[in-house]
């Protein structure tokens, strides 16, 4: 009688060993999944993997951080066949004592079919911050330099803002 007292005290053991490693194991994937979610969120492509387009003299994207006069901003680059989606990248931008970088106010109209024309303001680079959305221009083709994911030089910044 003793053994078998003692037979089901190790089997019940051994089922709780067995459930606590199944707890742990499923509760591992679980947070994994979270993390590659939050992941997904923010995915990036490799500009190395896709044909993107052969002339690019600007483009539009959110910054996400400014450096030693350096902004790395995620943009969506069209690429060669146009009928494909766009790849969302990271971009590094160069800003030198040439750039040019405007603030374009556009006063809210309603009912109205007239243009918008904007207020134009001329900022400084530590106007700008992280999470603003803006265009920029080049005066040269940036396409290959964004293909090699070289930094860029850029002549034109301009932040729009909606009052």
């Amino acid at each position: 009688m003793k053994k078998q007292n003692l037979l089901k005290i190790l089997v019940a053991i051994i089922i709780i060993i067995i459930i606590i490693i199944v707890l742990v194991v499923i509760k591992k994937p679980t947070n994994n999944t979270t993390e590659e979610q939050g992941e997904q969120t923010e995915q990036l492509a490799d500009v190395k993997d896709h044909n993107i387009q052969k002339e690019i003299y600007g483009f539009s994207g959110e910054i996400k951080k400014i450096k030693n006069n350096v902004i790395e901003m995620t943009t969506l680059i069209q690429l060669e066949d146009e009928s494909e989606e766009p790849i969302k990248t990271l971009i590094k931008a160069n800003v030198s004592d040439k750039t040019i970088i405007t603030k374009l106010v556009y006063k809210e109209q309603e009912n109205t079919e007239e243009p918008i024309e904007p207020v134009e303001t001329i900022i400084t680079l530590e106007e700008l911050k992280e999470g603003d959305n803006i265009s920029i221009g080049t005066s040269e083709n940036v396409s290959e330099k964004i293909q090699n994911k070289e930094e860029i030089d850029i002549n034109y910044i301009f932040l729009s803002v909606v009052e």
